[in-house]
């Protein structure tokens, strides 16, 4: 069994004025967060961590409220990802008054999920490739040991690498300070220094030996992951290891340095050359691979990234949820939170599974403080002369965050009809954005498309995959875009919503919703050579694959993807790229026209014809690939 949080309580913590502020894990969900600015998300991801480094003392309150803060987690017990009845325990950082009966339960096992746990946000990210601006090589000694692998501990070990450094550096002062005040020591005080110039530099290997076993595991563990983001990156750690100078008196930090090879040609001044996006991941990559191999507990391995999105484009984010689906993050609880509206919508459909989503939203709150220094709401009650007014905000909560669809029956069920519009309009463009792959979504441009085109292009993509789509419910989406959803996304006078309209509106969003996917196999690839040749006619070609061939399958109809192919040779008669009909051969220029462009499998069929003079009943039958007909092969 293993425990997962089923609740998180914060009270008068920070952005979060007041009372209790639930958020409800009942399945032991993974969580990911919405949160506008100001909303209080920073706070969340503060609260979660200073609760495992059990700063109870110096949890911050809310500047509005004198009251004690206090952060209550519930824990539950788990077996193969199901709830264990009856198991739920709260732990309070609030001291009870009077002792709750029976007893508290023990709860050492926070500070072992402490041990284990990776607190992750955009500061900590950026201080990995912003700190240094400079030409020369980047140690990263600091900043791995310090912030990016701060709560690392090495396996077998309780303390953390940071720590283990800490206690170098104290066990080296405090001996220099013993030096400078005994310049000459009796036989006492130097046997002390001699003992703990031995001890100190005894742990200074040991401290090398561990850091040079860590950083060989994070090597593989970072190269792993940071193949996810298909930058073609891969990095080597080259230490130069701590030393200590009996001598001198002198600890001398390790150095840290990456060897990158970018596509196997190494980079130097890598921080300099490599872009943002490449060194955000990177950096992404290296804290992952540190929380991995972080010694389990064997009660709850926690993971919370907060706004690290924001130093990663579109293309690199996708690749970090592919990561955290990953098998090996399986057994981990993980938090995320964003302020990005849009990429939180597509992240709730890309993360399938046990995750649920809240949203948090900046809330106006306004309390009244007395001349007895007694504060109150403002609009709860009267307020005598001489009282000031404070106005903040604090956050609200939406749990769970509703999807469009969900929105829009909301808005129909409280008769907001042009809010329940809009909203239907914007589900539409986030199933077809979910459904279409990325080439069908864009201008050829590279904008973003709007939904008449995305619903062009759902056309397009079916005909791809030579399925034919449910012209009934395109038709309705189409219909309610013209009639309701455009009128209902812009200040439209002249339109009138009826209930009956939205309620329609609503069945076939949904039946969109509902579509099946359509499922590809590739069968044959770019480039493989087929072979055709007319005895009767004398002629000899070679048809080149242009794109992938897949067989698709859409709700239990099974098909072949539109092909694409590309003349590569011909000989007629022995004379190479002969024109029709005649004994004349094409120009160079005539040439690169016919063999650079694509063909349909009827063009093709359609151009033999011509050239062969023979009608070709299946051209399918006709192209061979390693002695199997195109025919056999799409089978």
């Amino acid at each position: 069994m293993k425990k997962r949080i089923t609740k998180i309580e914060i009270e008068n913590y920070r952005a979060f004025y007041g009372q209790p502020y639930a958020f409800s894990l009942e399945k032991g969900e993974n969580l990911l967060v919405y949160g506008e600015n100001g909303s209080g998300k920073t706070s969340f991801y503060h609260a979660l961590k200073d609760y495992f480094e059990e700063k109870n003392i110096g949890l911050k309150a809310n500047w509005f409220d004198a009251s004690m803060p206090d952060i209550a987690i519930t824990f539950s017990e788990f077996n193969a990802g199901k709830l264990v009845p009856s198991t739920a325990q709260r732990f309070p950082t609030k001291e009870e008054i009077p002792p709750p009966t029976p007893p508290p339960p023990d709860k050492a096992f926070i500070a072992k999920i402490n041990l284990a746990k990776g607190f992750f946000s955009y500061r900590e990210l950026l201080a990995t490739h912003l700190d240094n601006t400079e030409s020369g090589d980047f140690d990263l000694f600091t900043i791995l040991v310090e912030r990016v692998l701060h709560n690392y501990i090495s396996t077998g070990q309780t303390e953390t690498l940071s720590a283990l450094w800490n206690s170098l550096k104290a066990q080296n002062a405090s001996l220099i300070e013993i030096k400078e005040q005994n310049p000459v020591p009796d036989a006492v005080i130097g046997q002390t220094i001699n003992e703990a110039t031995e001890t100190l530099d005894r742990e200074t290997k040991i401290f090398q030996d561990r850091l040079d076993t860590s950083l060989a595991l994070l090597e593989d563990d970072t190269n792993t992951f940071n193949q996810y983001f298909k930058h073609g990156i891969k990095i080597t750690f080259n230490v130069q290891g701590a030393t200590y100078d009996i001598t001198l008196n002198q600890l001398t930090a390790p150095k840290i340095f990456l060897d990158v090879t970018y596509n196997g040609f190494k980079v130097p001044e890598h921080h300099q050359y490599l872009n943002e996006a490449r060194l955000s991941a990177l950096a992404i990559s290296m804290f992952l691979a540190s929380v991995l191999n972080n010694p389990t507990t064997k009660v709850l391995n926690l993971l919370f990234l907060d706004d690290i999105f924001l130093g990663l484009d579109t293309g690199n984010r996708l690749p970090l949820l592919d990561i955290l689906k990953d098998a090996k993050f399986e057994d981990f609880q993980i938090f995320m939170t964003t302020y990005d509206r849009a990429w939180f919508e597509l992240a709730k459909d890309h993360l399938s599974g046990n995750w649920k989503s809240v949203e948090m939203y900046a809330q106006e709150e306004k309390i009244t403080e007395h001349p007895d220094g007694v504060k109150h709401l403002t609009d709860s009650i009267e307020h005598p002369p001489g009282s000031k007014e404070y106005q903040f905000e604090k956050p609200l909560i939406i749990d769970p965050s509703l999807g469009y669809l969900e929105k829009a029956k909301l808005y129909f069920a409280n008769k907001d009809y042009p809010a329940a519009g809009n909203a239907l309009r914007r589900a539409c463009e986030k199933i077809l954005k979910s459904y279409l792959p990325e080439g069908y979504l864009l201008s050829k441009n590279g904008e973003p498309l709007e939904l008449g085109n995305l619903l062009s292009n759902m056309t397009e993509y079916f005909e791809d995959a030579g399925q034919v789509i449910p012209r009934d419910i395109l038709n309705e989406i189409i219909f309610f875009k013209n009639a309701l959803f455009n009128p209902s996304s812009h200040h439209d006078l002249r339109s009138n919503f009826y209930r009956g309209e939205i309620e329609r509106a609503i069945e076939a969003v949904q039946k969109f919703k509902n579509l099946s996917k359509i499922s590809w196999t590739p069968i044959l690839t770019p480039c493989q050579e087929f072979e055709f040749e007319n005895t009767a006619s004398n002629l000899k070609a070679k048809i080149l694959i242009g794109d992938y061939i897949y067989k698709t399958k859409f709700d239990g109809n099974e098909s072949i993807s539109k092909m694409r192919f590309y003349i590569d040779w011909w000989e007629k008669d022995g004379i190479e790229f002969c024109k029709q009909r005649t004994t004349d051969r094409h120009t160079d220029k005539e040439i690169a026209r016919i063999s650079t462009r694509a063909h349909s499998i009827e063009e093709l069929s359609n151009w033999l014809t011509r050239m062969t003079g023979i009608a070709i009943a299946d051209i399918k039958t006709e192209l061979i690939f390693s002695g199997n007909t195109l025919s056999a092969l799409l089978e």
